[in-house]
């Protein structure tokens, strides 16, 4: 898993959010009404043949493939989506119109290679939501006692 969490647990009431699950639930709540809010837009003519070409990451397509399809299918019932893996490439195939919107994380860390400020300038972008990692230990693991 990309998060190194399932997300969803088995549980005597069937499936049960993780407490990462749970920590992302308002932040995913609100990419969905933006999103709502996108395909909202007034318009004049539903076009035909329209293709939905979206590459994301895993737990973003778990996560949001199901709302969001629905949606584009509600108002452009002829579309065609196709969706594949975020990949190495993906920043590469929206430069050169292969894919039409991406959805992926990015780094903070001022050394990363994954700043929001390295990606191309062709590619426009929104910030969906941000997230603050955590780390939990045990009360008793050597982590805690180093200087």
């Amino acid at each position: 898993a990309w998060f190194d969490d399932p997300l969803f647990v088995n549980s005597p009431l069937g499936l049960s959010p993780t407490p990462l699950m749970v920590s992302m639930e308002q932040n995913l709540a609100e990419w969905m009404q933006m999103s709502n809010l996108l395909l909202d837009k007034p318009h004049h003519q539903t076009p035909r043949g329209l293709k939905f070409e979206l590459a994301a990451e895993s737990p973003l397509m778990m996560i949001m493939l199901n709302a969001l399809s629905k949606r584009i299918y509600q108002r452009y019932p002829q579309a065609t989506i196709k969706l594949r893996n975020w990949d190495y490439d993906s920043l590469d195939a929206i430069t050169r119109g292969e894919v039409d919107i991406g959805f992926s994380g990015r780094e903070s860390h001022p050394r990363s290679r994954e700043l929001l400020s390295s990606l191309p300038l062709a590619i426009d972008y929104e910030v969906l939501f941000s997230d603050v990692p955590c780390v939990w230990l045990r009360k008793d693991h050597p982590a805690l006692h180093e200087t």
